[in-house]
């Protein structure tokens, strides 16, 4: 009758309107102190933005889009600046469907120091999982950058002492516009005037670099088709100098460096993964761990498969030594320990597989 038919209607009116309510943007912004802008731009549904900023002269950028009305698509960014003049710059899209219900997307900056820049770039992301992105900078006249492009990458920097310098990309270019899934990154700088980039193409490959001292260099590059890889930079000695590059299956480097000026390469690369388990196919290990100017170059392959690892080992506790390890095939095994200074050694050897 047209009672019921009224009440239906009305039902479905309030069904609508809810709907409209559930999936609105929301935009906070507070503002205190002097000189502080905040610009917020967000397109589509169900993304949230919230801005604090203290002190006086700080700015932020945020800009969202979701291009579907999914709860799983949700885009969220947090920026909260309490120094003095410093930037932040937030960029995310999510283009997920109902056959791909993409998982939240998230990031944050907390910078509390002076003069810090930091941006963040995640998607254009279609696929399942989340991705997260965190900068926290307590020091002065850093910058910092994340670019993620791909499902449940997570990336974090933190940097609390001067003139830093921070880049991160996930399945993407190192920011100015440089695309991974499953990926994790750490950079930590507590010192001066240090640098480190991470770059991993792939699937659940981990990156960290430690650095403490000053006027350091970390290079971290897992390149692409890199799978379950892992590298490590620990540098707490000043002017140093870590380079890392893996491709492939299983690799895994980590290179700790504790005196001053020293240089440190690693280079592997595998082909087939192991059938079973995530043992490494290839291994180095590189330690400086007294006097200055010290070099240290390891560089395996393997084709892969359940073919034994390669391993190579390096310590150097002295001054101005020089140390090569190379091993092709699979099955090597190769240490060098150098104390003292002037010291030189090469290694390289060879297993030919069929």
């Amino acid at each position: 009758n047209y009672n019921k038919m009224k009440k239906l209607v009305f039902f479905f009116a309030m069904v609508f309107a809810v709907s409209m309510v559930m999936a609105q943007n929301v935009s906070v912004k507070v503002q205190s102190g002097q000189n502080q802008t905040a610009d917020v731009e967000q397109l589509g549904d169900l993304n949230t933005s919230y801005v604090t900023q203290e002190n006086k002269d700080n700015v932020a950028y945020v800009n969202q889009i979701n291009e579907n009305n999914w709860p799983e698509n949700t885009t969220l960014s947090t920026i909260v600046q309490t120094g003095k003049s410093n930037m932040a710059d937030v960029d995310q899209e999510h283009n997920g469907d109902l056959e791909n219900r993409a998982g939240v997307l998230e990031a944050e900056v907390y910078q509390s120091g002076d003069n810090n820049e930091a941006i963040q770039r995640q998607g254009p992301h279609g696929q399942m999982g989340t991705s997260f992105a965190l900068i926290d900078q307590s020091g002065n006249n850093n910058d910092a950058s994340q670019h993620q492009l791909k499902y449940g990458n997570t990336a974090y920097i933190y940097q609390s002492g001067s003139g830093n310098v921070a880049m991160q990309g996930q399945d993407a270019p190192l920011i100015d516009d440089e695309f991974a899934s499953m990926n994790y990154g750490l950079i930590v700088q507590s010192g001066n005037n240090n640098l480190a980039t991470q770059s991993q193409y792939g699937w659940s490959n981990d990156a960290e670099a430690h650095q403490s001292g000053n006027g350091n260099t970390s290079i971290q590059d897992q390149k692409n088709a890199s799978w379950v890889s892992e590298a490590f930079v620990y540098q707490s000695g000043n002017n140093n100098y870590a380079l890392q590059e893996q491709l492939g299956s299983l690799n895994s480097a980590l290179i700790s460096q504790a005196s001053n000026g020293n240089w440190a390469e690693q280079n592997q690369s595998s082909d087939l993964r192991r059938t079973s388990g995530y043992d490494p196919l290839n291994r180095a290990e590189i330690y400086q761990m007294g006097g200055s100017g010290n070099e240290a170059f390891q560089a395996q392959t393997t084709p892969g498969g359940d073919i034994v690892e390669n391993f190579a080992w390096a310590s150097q506790d002295g001054a101005n030594n020089w140390v090569s390890q190379t091993q092709n095939g699979g099955n090597n095994y190769s240490t060098a320990t150098q104390t003292g200074s002037g010291h030189s050694a090469t290694l390289v050897q060879n297993q030919v597989y069929p």
